[in-house]
């Protein structure tokens, strides 16, 4: 078959034309002082009504927000929501999560009581209980104290018991305990191809992200239009694209080229 007629037969089969999936903080809210305070302003938000408004896109907001908060975040109805880094998700109608085992959902919720008091021991941290995973925000901790609330958290998760069970990402200002059940980002958009009937090797998804676990994502799909939020670091994306911003001015032009079929270049907005 050739790489012609394949890509015919992969349209031919699939749900949608086009996958475009989105993280939140970062990339479509600019990052705010504390978890609470992040919010996307009235452009973006028209947006992605617009997008998702494209019968032939199917549009997804994934990011390390519970799934319940990540919904009311966003307040789109009809776009595909996933928590919890892809660990949960809403698709169609239907709520569903990784088969995390109950020995590793048991020692996050160890690491929530445990980092509770780490609040009142650093001003100015916040640890927030997403169910599946547990939160530190330290952003508000004074910089000359950050380095103590990091040897403590250290200490405190190199307990042997959790060891094996937890796994810890370290993001913006923010460290992330979640289940060591291998289930990244990626995960999950895999698992939404297969639900659009496109191969994992498809040319036809766009994903952009700011952040570490978005990476996992970048480096999995190197047939996607794969953009990173953000200069500085190093990147698995194929291009780059400057601040939340400019991500709503590149959903902008693809909104108004898709009819077309108008590539929509984000590396312009570099």
């Amino acid at each position: 078959m050739t790489h012609a007629a394949a890509r015919t037969e992969e349209a031919d089969n699939s749900r949608a034309a086009l996958v475009v999936a989105l993280d939140f903080d970062g990339t479509l809210a600019p990052i705010a002082r504390s978890s609470r305070q992040a919010t996307i302003g009235a452009a973006p938000r028209a947006v992605l009504r617009r997008l998702v408004s494209l019968t032939a896109v199917r549009l997804a907001v994934i990011s390390g927000r519970s799934l319940n908060d990540i919904r009311t975040k966003v307040g789109v109805s009809g776009i595909t929501y996933a928590g919890n880094h892809g660990l949960e998700w809403s698709l169609d109608g239907i709520t569903a999560n990784a088969p995390v085992p109950a020995g590793e959902s048991r020692a996050v919720r160890s690491c929530t009581r445990t980092l509770k008091p780490f609040e009142s021991r650093f001003p100015g941290c916040t640890v927030e209980d997403k169910g599946m995973t547990v939160a530190l925000h330290y952003r508000g901790v004074r910089p000359r104290m950050r380095s103590r609330l990091l040897r403590a958290l250290s200490g405190t998760l190199r307990d042997p018991r959790l060891a094996s069970r937890i796994r810890i990402i370290r993001g913006k200002m923010v460290f992330d305990v979640r289940p060591a059940f291998p289930w990244t980002k990626a995960d999950f958009i895999r698992l939404l191809l297969r639900h659009e009937r496109l191969p994992a090797a498809t040319g036809r998804l766009i994903y952009i992200g700011d952040d570490a676990t978005d990476e996992d994502v970048f480096s999995a799909f190197p047939s996607a239009m794969t953009v990173r939020v953000g200069r500085g670091k190093r990147t698995f994306a194929r291009y780059r694209i400057r601040s939340p911003k400019t991500v709503t001015a590149f959903l902008s032009l693809l909104v108004a080229r898709y009819e077309t079929q108008k590539p929509a270049v984000a590396h312009r907005y570099a």
